[in-house]
């Protein structure tokens, strides 16, 4: 019984070639050798295969998109909170084409993909990094991927920097003079924050030593803590995240330390619970619709068309203004 070769991937595996290898060839790369280009064009010959074909299926059947989302993870309880949002951002992407979005979490992935089966037309990793074991069977089987994000290639994510930039500037606007960052022990997102407040500090609160405070998880946030803080003139405190700032009102009120009037707080994120607190937190809303419609788009693209070059794009947040500063 004859192969059949339905997708580049499949091609590639007869050619024993890599699915880009193929995709170039088809491109008219110059770098591929005429070797090569020879042995990819007979091959598809033989079994009847062209691009135009394959672009003509991929645009009439039902395409199957993965959302893979970490392992259980108790410092990203916001992903749920913000499915909503995420959906409608990945599904209007492929609007006017026939799709179907499966969430499953990166341990699932990984035992879905034993043997070399075909789990789907599309990856998207949602807020976390896709393990290299992973992105290379991704690659050989010719199935695209993109992190939503997370800034490793290729990915769309908010951009962190510019974020809690803005926030230390109304900090400094407020007329607040000694600002501490509160963040995470070993988080992927913590080094950009924090690196965001550090250049802050020069550029608006020159002569202000830094304060950095890191600590495993936001319920060790303690009213110790924030006494702590306070006696070393922190006038206001910006959280990793809005549970984390969450836990500092806890921990506030718990302490008879006043918001704003004692100690200024700031989240990042806008998670639903940040606008219900009291005072109203003030945060950045990450602009979660946007950067998933904008995956949606590239992936869209990558599936149907296979030579859309690489993705990096970085979205700048809204600053959200509450009663904590």
């Amino acid at each position: 019984m004859s192969v059949k070769v339905r997708t580049i991937g499949d091609l590639a595996l007869l050619v024993d070639v890599s699915p880009s290898t193929i995709s170039r060839v088809f491109n008219n790369d110059p770098k591929i050798s005429a070797r090569t280009r020879q042995k990819v064009l007979d091959v598809a010959r033989e079994h009847d295969f062209t691009p135009s074909r394959r672009k003509r299926s991929v645009l009439n059947r039902e395409l199957r998109i993965l959302l893979v989302t970490p392992a259980p993870d108790p410092q990203i309880p916001h992903i749920m909170e913000e499915a909503m949002t995420l959906f409608n951002g990945l599904s209007n992407a492929f609007f006017g084409s026939r799709r179907i979005l499966e969430v499953m979490n990166s341990d699932e992935l990984t035992n879905n993909m034993e043997g070399g089966r075909r789990i789907g037309d599309g990856v998207i990793s949602v807020f976390h990094k896709l393990g290299d074991e992973i992105c290379v069977k991704l690659k050989n089987a010719g199935i695209p991927y993109i992190h939503l994000n997370r800034t490793v290639s290729p990915y769309v994510s908010t951009n962190d920097f510019k974020g809690f930039s803005i926030l230390a500037a109304h900090l400094s606007t407020k007329g607040y003079r000694k600002p501490a960052y509160l963040g995470f022990i070993r988080h992927p997102r913590s080094e950009e924050r924090k690196a965001a407040y550090l250049g802050a500090m020069i550029r608006l609160f020159p002569g202000v030593d830094p304060v950095i405070e890191e600590i495993p998880r936001p319920a060790d946030v303690t009213p110790e803590i924030l006494h702590t803080l306070i006696a070393r003139g922190v006038d206001a405190l910006m959280c990793f995240n809005d549970e984390m700032a969450l836990r500092t009102f806890t921990a506030c009120t718990e302490a008879g330390i006043g918001i704003p009037a004692d100690l200024a707080v700031t989240g990042y994120d806008d998670v639903p619970a940040a606008s219900l607190s009291n005072p109203r937190l003030t945060t950045v809303k990450l602009p979660i619709y946007h950067v998933a419609h904008l995956a949606g788009r590239w992936l869209r693209d990558i599936i149907r068309d296979r030579d859309t070059p690489p993705i990096s794009l970085e979205i700048t947040g809204d600053l959200i203004v509450g009663g904590s500063t």
